[in-house]
């Protein structure tokens, strides 16, 4: 009589498995959840980049005034190091340097990365959303070289085009040419560029300059 009796429940072993099945199940849905949290938040800092930059060159196109002074050029500036967690759009109402190329423009020394902005240039300072930051600047030179910058984006008045104000190593300013940037922004649990490019990242183009969100 006893042999007839069956079990209908799971034994010691099924049940084991199914635990460990059920942990991997949701270890996965986990990760793509904060995954997907992460790029959202990446890409929603690199669309408020995109448009404070649009701003200031539809500023600097239209040739407007800022505070009733005759302004030169409209961009953002940057902190001096890594990681950069806020900006500043600025109006600069100095007389700008001479003109070395097509992409690029001599700055005023006090409108150099970093440093403090003449009485009444400041429009906004932002800071980065949460979580996020600006990974590098990398800009191409006209001789092929690459650096990793940290500066100016500035457009003058009349013309709007892009112009870069980098830095090197050495904290030096050189006229040459850029060619092309491109602006890295990442999730602040990313530590690394390399890391950072593991996956194709989002890339964008405003105004010849690249943005890409890595996650």
């Amino acid at each position: 009589m006893l042999s007839n009796f069956k079990h209908d429940g799971f034994t010691l072993i099924e049940l084991v498995v199914s635990v460990a099945i059920m942990s991997i199940l949701s270890a996965v849905v986990f990760s793509s959840f904060i995954t997907g949290n992460q790029r959202t938040l990446v890409r929603a800092a690199t669309d408020q980049l995109i448009t404070d930059l649009q701003k200031q060159s539809t500023l600097a196109q239209a040739g407007q005034k800022y505070q009733g002074a005759t302004i030169f050029a409209y961009g953002l500036m940057t902190t001096a190091t890594s990681p950069i967690r806020s900006y500043t759009l600025f109006a600069d109402n100095d007389a700008p340097g001479t003109a070395t190329g097509t992409n690029w423009y001599g700055l005023p020394t006090t409108d150099r990365q970093g440093t403090t902005l003449d009485v009444g240039e400041t429009m906004a300072t932002k800071n980065m959303p949460d979580r996020t930051e600006i990974a590098g600047v990398y800009t191409l030179l006209g001789d092929g070289t690459t650096v990793n910058s940290f500066g100016s984006i500035y457009y003058p008045v009349p013309g709007a085009s892009t112009v870069v104000q980098y830095r090197k190593g050495d904290n030096t300013f050189d006229a040459t040419d850029v060619t092309s940037m491109i602006v890295v922004v990442r999730h602040t649990k990313v530590t690394s560029i390399k890391e950072c490019f593991r996956v194709v990242p989002r890339l964008q183009t405003v105004n010849r300059i690249a943005f890409a969100s890595c996650p």
